[in-house]
């Protein structure tokens, strides 16, 4: 229980500070936010090993850039889940990989008690 409340704070504080970053991603209030980490928590958790499953072929062929699309993907379906909003594809790629950044980082200051 602890970890799924650690890993939905990581999300919200990442999804706040790309609210912050980007202008065409747009969250109305804290709890939409939070809804949204949520569910990107549950998405990644089930969703995408799924996707990279079927999706093999097409990530060997493209040596591994085709995981930033579904990245992106799920990152977009987040959003409109959660109530979220983003503009197209390309902002939600992007995000998606400031997004694992940032989850690293406060992965890393949140272990080191």
């Amino acid at each position: 229980m602890k970890k799924i409340f650690k890993m939905i704070l990581v999300n919200a504080l990442s999804l706040w500070i790309i609210d912050v970053l980007f202008i065409s991603i747009h969250f109305t209030d804290t709890t939409t936010l939070i809804v949204t980490a949520a569910v990107l928590g549950f998405l990644n958790s089930t969703l995408k090993p799924f996707l990279k499953v079927i999706s093999l072929p097409l990530n060997i062929l493209s040596l591994g850039l085709f995981c930033l699309l579904i990245n992106g993907l799920v990152f977009s379906l987040a959003l409109n889940i959660g109530g979220g909003y983003v503009s197209n594809l390309t902002s939600a790629i992007i995000a998606s990989i400031v997004l694992s950044i940032t989850n690293s980082g406060f992965d890393t200051l949140l272990d080191n008690k």
